[in-house]
């Protein structure tokens, strides 16, 4: 898919990836196409986002998020609900662990009323100090896979100041599913000796 966006030293580049999530109840799996994101600033920081599925088909999605450290020593990801993790290993690392085996340090699950679901990170002072900030939206969803609870990262916006012309910049990324399939778990029934 290649590069989507590139300006002032942020550049988002977007490729296609697939991957498999039980379904909640069991039984079966979903396997998925989505599109995922890998942002790059500046000061070297980069974050991935991947689009998610729930089992309720490619127009219901949200947003696994992992924000690296710019030294390339740690991440901090937003999975499901949206739950913050905090991660001793790199990027490409943190996107291969899954949500039970810990690191959890914060829960954001406020999603009513619906202004109330938005989250701000400030990262230097934030935008308006000339910093920047990443801003996530989340909603609820009855996600029919396996996840933490039932509210999740929606959107994601990246915002800067730009210098040249004194105004704030926004970069702005939805989850993006390409194709969801059910995919039953085959029954075995143990073999009985004939008779």
């Amino acid at each position: 898919m290649g590069v989507a966006y590139s300006g002032q030293g942020y550049t988002v580049t977007q490729r296609v990836y697939t991957y498999t999530i039980p379904a909640a109840g069991g039984g079966a799996d979903y396997v998925y196409a989505a599109v995922e994101y890998l942002l790059t600033q500046p000061d070297g920081k980069r974050l991935l986002l991947r689009s998610r599925g729930c089992g309720l088909g490619t127009a219901t999605a949200y947003l696994d998020i992992d924000l690296a450290n710019p030294s390339g020593a740690g991440v901090t990801a937003f999975r499901g609900d949206p739950v913050m993790y905090t991660y001793t290993v790199n990027l490409e690392q943190s996107v291969l662990i899954t949500d039970e085996i810990g690191g959890a340090v914060a829960s954001l699950p406020t999603v009513a009323p619906r202004e109330r679901a938005r989250y701000w990170l400030d990262v230097n002072n934030g935008t308006d100090l000339g910093g920047y900030t990443y801003a996530l939206r989340a909603q609820a969803i009855d996600c029919q896979t396996r996840n933490l609870d039932s509210a999740f990262v929606t959107g994601f916006r990246l915002m800067y100041f730009e210098d040249l012309d004194g105004v704030v910049k926004e970069i702005k990324r939805l989850p993006r599913l390409l194709s969801e399939t059910r995919a039953n778990k085959p029954i075995y029934l143990p073999l009985l000796p004939l008779c």
